[in-house]
């Protein structure tokens, strides 16, 4: 619990920030972009995840260190060994993960979903869509 509300407002601003940056980069080069392919190809969504993901590195390797926070000395206070800790930093660290790829999984396809509905002619009987 301490673990996860460490890391819980990094994460929230971590996906604002790349929902929004992906959003915007995509409709920018959407404009000029005929097809769906050149539009993903010559955007900058795959750098903005990759940032993203760096970006959720550093504040979770954060999480823990008695840098600025008091959470290292609570948990030595509590009573619970340090494999205990580990394990549930490391469930926590994974499901952060996971969330962020999930986020960035919803948010390419709901892109694909509204560029096809700006542009009703790129649907042909082979789309997914």
């Amino acid at each position: 619990m301490l673990m996860t509300r460490s890391t819980v407002y990094y994460l929230l601003a971590i996906l604002l920030a790349m929902t929004g940056l992906e959003l915007a980069l995509f409709f920018g080069m959407t404009q000029s972009q005929p097809s769906m392919e050149q539009a993903v190809g010559h955007t900058w969504i795959l750098c903005v995840f990759e940032l993203a993901l760096i970006a959720l590195y550093w504040a979770l390797s954060g999480v823990g260190a008695e840098k600025s926070t008091k959470l290292g000395y609570t948990i030595r206070r509590l009573q619970i060994s340090e494999r205990g800790v580990f394990l549930w930093q490391s469930v926590n660290n994974t499901l952060c993960f996971l969330v962020l790829w999930s986020v960035q999984v919803m948010v390419s396809f709901g892109l694909c979903l509204l560029y096809a509905a700006h542009n009703p002619g790129v649907l042909s009987p082979q789309s997914i869509l």
